[in-house]
Order: C-alpha cells, then sequence, then structure tokens
C-alpha cells in the first residue's frame, strides 16, 4: 500500500477562529485537515463502488443522525500533486448525484468578504466555488455575496454507488490550485442538513479546513528532523 501522510488540527468549535487553523476566514474552523497520497492511488471513475483505496485518510468530525432523508455523517477529503478527492459519508441513503440533492460551498480564498454567503447570508464562509452533485461551478454574484449565481465550469469524475458513500476527484487547477480551502457541506433533504451543523449560522458558524503543505513548509520540517537527530547524535557521543 503506497504511504500516506496526514495531519489534523482539532479546534474548539465555539472559540476556534483561523488563529488554530492558520487562515483569515472569520468562521469557527473546527477542524483541519491534510491528507496526501500517492498518485493515481484513489480511483473515483464511476462503477468501480470501491472505497478500499481511501484506508488511512480519516474522515473529519462525525455528524450525529438528525433523521433527515439526505443526512451527513462524515467526509474525507485527500489530494495527489494534480487532484482533489472527496468521500461523502450519509447517516441516511441519499439519491444519487444526478439527482442534485448535496452541495460542497468551497471557499479558496479563505475570506468571508468575497463569494457566496448562502441566500440567507447563513453560510460562515464566503464560496468562490461550489459543487452540486458532481459538477463544479465558479461564484458568479460579484459584491452581490447572496446572489445564487453560479457559472459552469466542469463535469467531475465519481462514483456514486452505494448512494450513502459516494467519492469524486476535482483537479486541483480547477479550484486555481489553492494550497488551501474552507468548506461546507449542504443536503436539500427533509428538513435541510448542513455539515458541520453550524454551517448555517452565519458568522457565528462553523466549517472545516483542509489545506496543502506547501514545499517551503515540508522543507522546513526535514531540517528540523535532522536538527534533532545531530543533537541525539552528539548527545550519545563518546567524551573525550
Amino acid at each position: 500500500m503506497a504511504a500516506r501522510s496526514h495531519f489534523t488540527i482539532a479546534c474548539a468549535a465555539a472559540a476556534a477562529t483561523h488563529a488554530c487553523a492558520a487562515a483569515t476566514s472569520p468562521a469557527a474552523i473546527i477542524e483541519t485537515q491534510s491528507n496526501a497520497v500517492a498518485d493515481g492511488s484513489i480511483n473515483t471513475s464511476g462503477g468501480n463502488n470501491v472505497r478500499s483505496d481511501w484506508a488511512g485518510v480519516p474522515g473529519y468530525v462525525a455528524d450525529a443522525n438528525e433523521g433527515s432523508t439526505v443526512d451527513w455523517s462524515q467526509v474525507h477529503v485527500a489530494h495527489d500533486s494534480a487532484n482533489f478527492f472527496l468521500r461523502y459519508v450519509m447517516n441516511s441513503s441519499a439519491s444519487g448525484f444526478l439527482t442534485f440533492n448535496q452541495r460542497a460551498f468551497i471557499d479558496t480564498d479563505q475570506a468571508r468578504t468575497t463569494g457566496f454567503t448562502g441566500g440567507g447570508d447563513q453560510l460562515p464562509i464566503g464560496a468562490d466555488f461550489m459543487i452540486e452533485g458532481a459538477s463544479l461551478y465558479a461564484f458568479g454574484g460579484g459584491s452581490n455575496q447572496t446572489a445564487f449565481t453560479w457559472s459552469f465550469v466542469q463535469g467531475l469524475s465519481y462514483d456514486d454507488f452505494p448512494t450513502n458513500d459516494q467519492e469524486m476527484t476535482v483537479p486541483r487547477s480547477s479550484l486555481g490550485n489553492t494550497g488551501a480551502f474552507d468548506f461546507v457541506l449542504f443536503a436539500s433533504g427533509t428538513p435541510e442538513d448542513y455539515y458541520p451543523s453550524t454551517g448555517n449560522a452565519g458568522v457565528a458558524g462553523g466549517a472545516f479546513s483542509y489545506q496543502v503543505p506547501e514545499p517551503a513548509a515540508l522543507a522546513l520540517a526535514a531540517v528540523g528532523g535532522i536538527t534533532m537527530l545531530r543533537r541525539r547524535r552528539r548527545s550519545l557521543a563518546p567524551t573525550m
């Protein structure tokens, strides 16, 4: 199995800000993850019905079953050199992606002052992109942040069976090669369901965050590891 690397930062939902998640959105960031996988290790082509390739990729904090007809349980996110991967796990058996019951609102600049904030200004983020079903859209409302105005970007590779465990691939280039984004998920069941559950509480609400570690950060971590190893070797060296 290909090696995977990931980190998780869990923040207290009531007090967390992007000071915890190292970003600038006013939303309370409940959890930040980064899950790197080997190129080609996750296959989301329709009809494969396989999820074993997600082994080792943790989900974000699970959501309680609130009894909606389309009810979120958990989402998993990963990336390789070219793509982001999303996996939706549902408490209830959702319909396939072609029914457009699920939306992912994605804030690539991590600023609520730009992008869609919901028709009732209920989102804690400003979504620059939306995935509806398995189609990607870019926000086109400009300064009218409550306008549901979107431009089609592209259809996405996906597998939506079983209907309570769905996956898709999002090219990183389609999201502007962003290195980080915040997100909130929505399901148009009865009643409506948000993930996280405070994703409809406006500026006081909560969101999740995802990061792709920058090469400089990885290099710095490697230097730190080498420094610690050298110190350990010196401490074990015999004295003359």
